[in-house]
């Protein structure tokens, strides 16, 4: 699964979806985790609407999002565009949460994973 963190650092979520200036990119596997170069959401517009049109835009690419905060209204677009959104409750490292990612994967109990694995893999029952 592709995965979109929120950082102001880039190496910790540590501000929410609609501080994002860019995202810090991870592809997570059951045999691997690799980091993808960052994704600018290029936000720069006068409305603050455009600015969120630029930042689900520049992780249309990505299966999930983390972030601190994530508005209601952003995560029903978010969950519309099929990016499943999760928020943290504190500042937390990146590599941190892809290791808990990856165990998730080859576990497999959370529903949303499931809707992700059959989403990936509709004639398979093996995790993404």
């Amino acid at each position: 699964m592709r995965v979109a963190f929120s950082s102001s650092n880039g190496r910790n979520v540590d501000i929410g979806f609609d501080q994002s200036c860019q995202f810090q990119i991870w592809d997570i596997t059951l045999d691997g985790i690799q980091r993808c170069p960052c994704v600018d959401a290029l936000v720069n517009h006068t409305s603050e609407e455009q600015n969120t049109i630029a930042r689900l835009s520049a992780i249309a690419h990505c299966d999930l999002v983390c972030a601190m905060d994530i508005g209601e209204n952003t995560m029903a677009r978010l969950v519309n565009r099929g990016i499943h959104p999760l928020c943290t409750s504190h500042e937390i490292p990146i590599f941190e949460l892809v290791e808990k990612l990856q165990t998730m994967l080859r576990t497999n109990r959370s529903p949303w994973l499931k809707r992700l694995n059959r989403k990936k893999n509709p004639s398979s029952q093996q995790p993404v």
